[in-house]
């Protein structure tokens, strides 16, 4: 069975090769990473032609990259940047594991990292307060007047956890998945 494939979802003004640093980093302890260069970022040679491409088009381009990960029966966990949690927030509508798997497939989006990132609900614009979300579906970070809270911690027992002042979760991840 394939393992876990992670992409990392830039911030607005970022180039993939920004990220060169943590992808080098992380697929040299042999996991399978990717930072995408999502279409409203640009090239490199300069804007891209006709409309400017907007989240929904940076959503459909994540999209494009997890559905063959998942349809071979990898696990996928976005990572994301700043701006990047938006459209990787839109991309998860229909492709998590657990969805995947009523429909009788395998793989599928199993986590969302937001590393200082905004945090909007499916479906609604990043300026979406997290306090209106449902309970259970309140994001992992909490977002104040000029910071952003949320603690990482990896425990020996390979557990990933996630908290913030105000509740705390954990997400189990198996010691294979980190392997």
């Amino acid at each position: 069975m394939p393992g876990l494939s992670m992409i990392l979802i830039p911030a607005s003004s970022a180039l993939p090769c920004f990220y060169d640093p943590v992808v080098d980093a992380v697929a040299r302890h042999g996991y399978d990473i990717k930072a995408l260069h999502i279409p409203s970022i640009g090239l490199v040679t300069g804007a891209r032609p006709g409309t400017p491409p907007n989240m929904y088009d940076d959503a459909a381009f994540i999209v494009d990259h997890v559905t063959p990960l998942a349809d071979t029966g990898h696990d996928v966990l976005l990572i994301t940047h700043s701006y990047g949690g938006t459209p990787a927030t839109e991309s998860v509508r229909g492709l998590s594991k657990t969805e995947r798997l009523l429909q009788g497939k395998e793989g599928g989006i199993v986590g969302l990292a937001y590393m200082t990132s905004l945090v909007p609900e499916v479906g609604h614009p990043a300026t979406t307060k997290a306090g209106t979300a449902p309970p259970g579906q309140q994001p992992l970070m909490l977002v104040g007047v000029g910071y952003f809270i949320c603690r990482l911690e990896v425990s020996s027992n390979a557990n990933l956890s996630l908290s913030r002042r105000t509740a705390g979760f954990t997400i189990p991840i198996s010691p294979e998945r980190l392997r």
